[in-house]
């Protein structure tokens, strides 16, 4: 008897003694996991730590940013949402999209506006340095003229702008930022209608640079050795469209000169 209740003590012992909680083992691993996270923490790099190469030095310096401004650019583009939303966005934009009061955003959307005047005004300069060496080498070259001069010139005006062997001046307009299929059509006809005694000049409305220009050109086939005589030129439309002085304005749209005339041109 006394060892058969012995053993039922031993039971009873048993089914009391204390088990490790479960609960209590993940709070502890919890505590771990923050306290590892807090010496990381410790260690993050931060906009007033981050480092800057003498790469990122030059680019501030070109776009007229502090230290500080380039630093918290850097912060940014490669440590928040940022670097996968905008992974090549300038720094004046990013700092302006992430001002953090009403002054940082009319300081950077100045100096947005106060640079891109300085781009254009640099691209319009050289865009004319171009097209005055364009007239030196080809005289007979329409590059510089306005569509006003030439189109709605008197005869001997637009006889003395064609070379020799020209009888006919062709302007083409073209919507860069929409030319579907049908648009090309009509373009590539007018384009391969030029013949070898024609002038043709292409202008493109809403082009946003000039690779879009570039590639609409490519598409179109454009012969690169009329574009390099200049029989054929390529430019940005700068409000000549809107001096057609035809009915029915649309895009694209061809109109030929000749010394007896002028007409649209249009395709079945």
């Amino acid at each position: 008897m006394l060892i058969k209740n012995s053993l039922v003590m031993v039971t009873i012992l048993v089914s009391f003694m204390p088990t490790v909680s479960h609960s209590k083992t993940n709070q502890a691993n919890v505590q771990v996991d923050s306290y590892e996270l807090g010496q990381n923490q410790a260690q993050a790099i931060t906009e007033t730590t981050i480092q800057l190469t003498q790469e990122d030095i030059a680019i501030a310096k070109s776009y007229k940013l502090s230290v500080k401004e380039m630093k918290r650019y850097k912060y940014l583009v490669e440590y928040t949402p940022r670097k996968f939303w905008s992974p090549n966005i300038d720094p004046i934009t990013l700092l302006g999209i992430e001002a953090r009061n009403v002054n940082e955003q009319l300081k950077y959307a100045t100096k947005w506006i106060e640079l891109e005047k300085e781009r254009e005004i640099k691209e319009i300069a050289f865009d004319d340095f171009k097209n005055e060496l364009v007239t030196k080498m080809f005289p007979n070259s329409f590059a510089g003229k306005s569509y006003r001069e030439i189109m709605n010139g008197d005869q001997k005006g637009f006889q003395t702008m064609l070379a020799s062997f020209q009888s006919s001046r062709t302007v083409l307009f073209v919507d860069a930022a929409n030319c579907n299929v049908s648009c090309k059509t009509y373009a590539k006809r007018t384009i391969n209608s030029s013949g070898s005694t024609n002038q043709l000049d292409i202008y493109f409305l809403n082009a946003e640079s000039d690779s879009v220009i570039q590639q609409l050109a490519n598409d179109l086939s454009i012969p690169e050795g009329r574009v390099i005589s200049g029989t054929i030129t390529i430019q940005h439309d700068m409000g000549n469209y809107n001096q057609l002085r035809v009915p029915n304005k649309q895009l694209p749209i061809g109109i030929i000169q000749t010394r007896s005339g002028q007409e649209g041109l249009s395709y079945e």
